[in-house]
Parts: C-alpha cells; sequence; structure tokens
C-alpha cells in the first residue's frame, strides 16, 4: 500500500487534484495499513468552490476502506447499498444503482452523481471524481420504511446478517471497527 499511495500523490498532483494529494498525505498513517481503498476526490477548482471546503473537513467520509471498487463494480451495486467509510459512525449509500434510467442513469452515491469514474486507479487504489461533496444524509430517510438495503460486503459475497429493529444490517463481525480513537477532530 505505501508504493501505492505514493504513485495516487504522485499522478493526482499531476492532474489537478493537488490538494487531493495533500489530503492523503495528510491520512497517510490511517491509509497506509488498509488492504485497499476507494476514494472519491474534489478537484482543486471545486475545492475552492463554494461548498468545496465541506470536502476538506469530512475528507475521512470520502474513503471506503478495504474494498477496490471501480466504475464497473460501483455499477453493478443495486440503489441502496451501503458502503462503510472511515469516518466513523457514517455510511455512504448508493441512491441510484447502475443503469438506472432516474437522474440520468450514472451511478449516485448519496445523490452525487459520479463525474470522473477511474480518475486513477492501481493495484490497491482507485479515485473517482466528484464535483462536489457527498452529502451526509439520513440512512433510514434514503432507504426506505425501515429496510435498509445490501451492504457493500453483501455485494461482496460475504453476507449480510438480519435485525427484526433495522431490517438488513452490517452484522458486528463484518463492521469495520477501529481499536484506536482517532485524534484529528478537523476532518482533514
Amino acid at each position: 500500500m505505501h508504493l501505492m499511495l505514493k504513485d495516487a500523490m504522485l499522478r493526482l498532483r499531476l492532474s489537478g487534484y493537488s490538494i487531493m494529494a495533500i489530503a492523503l498525505r495528510v491520512k497517510y498513517p490511517y491509509l497506509v495499513d488498509l488492504k485497499s481503498v476507494t476514494v472519491f476526490a474534489l478537484n482543486n477548482a471545486s475545492i475552492f468552490s463554494d461548498g468545496g471546503h465541506e470536502y476538506v473537513t469530512s475528507f475521512r467520509f470520502h474513503i471506503v476502506p478495504d474494498r477496490l471498487l471501480m466504475a464497473s463494480d460501483l455499477e453493478r451495486l443495486p440503489a441502496r447499498t451501503v458502503l462503510p467509510t472511515l469516518n466513523l459512525g457514517q455510511e455512504l449509500v448508493v441512491t441510484t444503482g447502475g443503469g438506472s434510467v432516474l437522474f440520468g442513469g450514472p451511478v449516485r452515491i448519496n445523490y452525487v452523481r459520479i463525474g470522473r469514474p477511474d480518475l486513477m486507479f492501481n493495484l490497491k487504489m482507485v479515485v473517482h471524481g466528484l464535483s462536489i461533496p457527498f452529502p451526509y444524509v439520513n440512512l433510514t430517510a434514503v432507504i426506505g420504511s425501515g429496510q435498509i438495503g445490501q451492504s457493500g460486503y453483501d455485494v461482496a459475497g460475504w453476507g449480510v446478517a438480519r435485525n427484526a429493529d433495522v431490517g438488513n444490517t452490517l452484522a458486528p463481525q463484518f463492521r469495520i471497527e477501529w481499536t484506536d480513537e482517532i485524534e484529528d477532530h478537523h476532518g482533514l
């Protein structure tokens, strides 16, 4: 992962995503031990425009740990698929599944269209380009009346445990848990 992160930082810096490259460098200690990672990134111009500052403060919310989700994988995810993030307690939801005719067709996560799929990828990491940062959404409201959709783990073939109170959820043994407290209170 060490070499893949360095490769990504260099390639992103050269392609108009230098702030993203800096963010990866800052979060390097949290990323280097992951098996793989999917990152959703804003380019420099989008970060400096209205609303882009939210991306910097919620960068961990735009990272899916231990999953290498290429554009073709994202397109196969059904609507209501839940993806874990590095931001503890916050998850992303596929709000429009791939190939849907609603909202113009492409995959949308937390209602945001993936503008530049597979912007940069290597063996351990993929970066997809966004035009705006993901908003935080209420999982219950997005997914519907008490029925949470498939988790990213179910799509990967690990199965989903049922919980009578919430519908389909991640079983505790499948949820990514952190053993130490993250002391970074500024998002980036």
